[in-house]
């Protein structure tokens, strides 16, 4: 889930991104809107933030590697890219693309109406792609004490 937070004027002041595992633990990441950065070679209006990784999301991954978060906001529409970098390469890449509709009953109703098991199908692909890099043999990594503390003084 991704939060984006405004000023009285509108302006943003920060995003929390809210990152969930299959553990039902969560954790969330301050990305204050003063720390953001340009982003290179893409649109004018799209900010970056860096920040290390200290939860666990998948046993195929350690706590090694930074983020990348990238946002571009602009007229009802949101383009998210979160990238997670380790020795300089990217390791995993995501994209979602977001157009904003009214909240309203009968949006509500479409939704419930037209995506009812949504969820159950997003997990059942998780847990499919896992079993799928299980059995190529990637190495699983068993899930370590949650401590944001101590993941961040690990290598990035």
């Amino acid at each position: 889930s991704f939060y984006l937070c405004h000023d009285r004027a509108g302006a943003l002041v920060a995003i929390v991104a809210e990152v969930c595992n299959t553990f039902g633990e969560r954790h969330c990441y301050l990305l204050p809107a003063a720390a953001a950065e340009p982003a290179p070679d893409t649109r004018a209006d799209a900010r970056v933030w860096h920040d290390k990784k200290v939860f666990h999301v998948s046993p195929f991954f350690t706590l090694d590697g930074t983020y990348r978060f990238q946002f571009a906001i602009a007229d009802g529409h949101l383009d998210v890219r979160i990238d997670l970098h380790h020795g300089g390469a990217p390791r995993f890449v995501s994209r979602l693309s977001l157009t904003a509709r009214p909240l309203s009953d009968r949006t509500l109703a479409w939704l419930l109406v037209s995506q009812p098991l949504s969820t159950l199908r997003v997990v059942a692909a998780i847990h499919w792609q896992a079993l799928r890099l299980w059995l190529k043999g990637t190495p699983y990594h068993s899930k370590p004490a949650y401590d944001p503390e101590s993941a961040r003084r690990t290598e990035a």
